[in-house]
């Protein structure tokens, strides 16, 4: 949990100190979403190597479903947010970089349970 919000503190400072327009804003924003969609990922197949299962009913059981699934829904999340940037620059950072947040809290619940 300690992780995740100094991450995403971090990312807050790095976008307001060095961003000179919103799309670069959103871009690391994006980055960040990125980096920790696939941290909880990986960490997500880890713990299901260790004999966790996963409980979230839409990915499924099976960890190619589970990799698939969480990719497009990535893709499909960073997609909007992008397209919301056009129109609403400041909400799409702050919802990007929120879920970027989510995903660093899911990535370190994975990496606990997978010890």
């Amino acid at each position: 949990m300690k992780i995740s919000l100094v991450v995403v503190l971090i990312f807050s400072f790095l976008t307001s100190t060095f961003a000179s327009n919103d799309d670069t804003k959103i871009k690391i924003a994006l980055g960040a979403m990125f980096a920790s969609s696939q941290a909880d990922l990986i960490t997500t197949c880890q713990a299901i190597d260790r004999g966790a299962i996963e409980l979230n009913p839409v990915l499924g059981q099976n960890k190619s479903q589970i990799v698939v699934t969480k990719e497009v829904m990535t893709g499909l999340t960073m997609l909007s947010m992008w397209e919301l940037n056009k129109k609403k620059p400041k909400l799409a950072f702050w919802v990007t970089l929120g879920v970027a947040g989510i995903y660093a809290v899911l990535a370190v619940h994975n990496h606990n349970v997978a010890r």
